[in-house]
């Protein structure tokens, strides 16, 4: 039976037992069975790894979904900017865009003007499984002003999927004018090229009447 502390509309309170857990659940690392790691392996079971993580994942995120998420979302952002375990922070994020009733676009915005270029690729990751004007906006600024080629060339990755026609412009120019490349030496303006492509067959199907 669930004695946990609960508000009225049957969200769980975020006390320090509760605090403690999800913590404990955000330094869930890959490495989650030992037997996969036995000195007698040339190789672990990667597929089975990756299985268990996912499945313990879910299970992490069903319960820290189960908090109001005006709790809980300053809760993982302090973690988010505040640990010293970089999975953590990474875990935290994660946790955070996935909540259910609370509005990340900004969060993940901020993240592109993050420091580190390598939270900005992640934010430009995030974007690419959304839709929507402000998040073309969002992805075509990063493209066009980004110092990070890695994080430039992200943006336009997630323009194939997220973008829509008013992203052509951004893509044109950062064709025709961005001569760099991310780390394994794929040019930004290809990737530009392949966006522009995508787009153009989705805007085709889009006008394309439906078969009788």
């Amino acid at each position: 039976m669930d004695n946990e502390p609960r508000h009225a509309d049957g969200t769980r309170l975020l006390n320090d037992v509760s605090r403690l857990r999800i913590l404990e659940m955000l330094k869930v690392h890959m490495q989650l069975e030992p037997d996969l790691f036995r000195s007698d392996l040339e190789f672990p079971d990667l597929e089975l790894l990756e299985r268990e993580f996912n499945q313990r994942w879910g299970d992490s995120l069903c319960f820290i979904n189960s908090f109001d998420d005006n709790e809980i979302f300053p809760f993982l952002h302090d973690i988010f900017l505040n640990s010293d375990d970089p999975w953590s922070s990474g875990q935290a994020l994660e946790a955070m865009v996935q909540l259910p009733h609370h509005d990340t676009l900004g969060l993940l915005a901020d993240l592109l003007h993050h420091a580190q270029p390598e939270w900005r690729w992640v934010a430009c990751s995030r974007l690419a499984e959304r839709r929507g004007p402000e998040v073309t906006r969002l992805l075509c600024d990063t493209l066009l002003q980004d110092p990070d080629p890695d994080v430039r060339f992200n943006a336009a990755e997630a323009l194939k999927t997220a973008g829509d026609e008013t992203a052509l412009p951004a893509l044109e120019d950062a064709e025709r004018y961005d001569s760099g490349t991310d780390y394994e030496g794929w040019p930004i303006a290809g990737a530009a090229r392949a966006a522009i492509d995508a787009i153009a067959v989705t805007l085709q199907q889009s006008q394309t009447p439906a078969e009788a």
